[in-house]
């Protein structure tokens, strides 16, 4: 069995045939879980999060019912008889193996990634994890504020671990190939000063140092135009080396 957060909220059985959850309550209240995994998650908190404008009347028991098609969703994709999910104390707790959700998957993956040393591997590994996102954490179940909620540490952690990965590419002297990729991850991240940094230095090692000038001053730009920010102390440093044609 495996089950997918980072994309479509899925469950797969054993022959990777998905396993439906189709309403998406079912798959919000699974998600909640598993990003809690093995700990028990309180009746309000997930009641909370399942209606944002506040419970209907009978709230619990539409919970219960949510939480039975669930508990038989997973028991027809493990093929275990023991149910992997149980009611608690106050809560729900749903005792799944790590190795078997994407997400839990991804997070070792990634701190495996970063003990390695060499930057070509280093960067290979972080790919790796990468490839396990297909698309927005939570895709089709939570959106909004609500995602937002659910999701900004997940978006935080993915966004480090693809800065990880150029970092490690550049190490490895993968400059001029970076250059595309990172003009287009300056659009989508416009106001993150790392992203604007690698593609200076990209720019830079592939010999195009006007242009790695210019990264700068756009960037500068946008931070003062959305934020009313200078840039701060490293992208300054690094811009600095650059006219002084310094940069290692």
């Amino acid at each position: 069995m495996e089950i997918r957060l980072l994309g479509p909220v899925q469950i797969l059985d054993a022959r990777g045939d998905v396993v439906a959850l189709r309403r998406r309550k079912e798959r919000l209240a699974l998600s909640v879980l598993l990003l809690e995994p093995g700990r028990v998650v309180d009746v309000d908190r997930i009641v909370d999060l399942l209606w944002e404008s506040g419970p209907p009347a009978g709230a619990r028991a539409t919970l219960q019912a949510l939480m039975s098609r669930i508990r038989t969703a997973l028991r027809g994709a493990s093929g275990v008889r023991q149910p992997l999910l149980r009611a608690q104390g106050s809560g729900y707790v749903l005792d799944v193996q790590p190795a078997a959700v994407d997400l839990h998957r991804f997070h070792a993956m990634v701190a495996r990634a970063r003990e390695v040393g060499e930057p070509g591997e280093r960067s290979a590994r972080l790919a790796a994890a990468l490839d396990l996102w297909r698309g927005p954490a939570l895709a089709g179940t939570a959106t909004g504020a609500l995602r937002h909620r659910l999701c900004a540490e997940l978006d935080e952690a993915r966004f480090a671990a693809l800065s990880d990965r150029v970092d490690a590419d550049l190490a490895a002297g993968r400059h001029a190939g970076l250059v595309a990729e990172l003009s287009r991850l300056a659009v989508t991240y416009p106001l993150r000063e790392r992203v604007h940094g690698q593609l200076m230095l990209a720019l830079y090692r592939s010999g195009r140092r006007a242009e790695a000038l210019l990264a700068y001053q756009r960037a500068s730009q946008t931070l003062a135009a959305e934020l009313r920010l200078l840039p701060g102390a490293s992208l300054r440093r690094l811009h600095a080396d650059m006219l002084l044609d310094c940069v290692a």
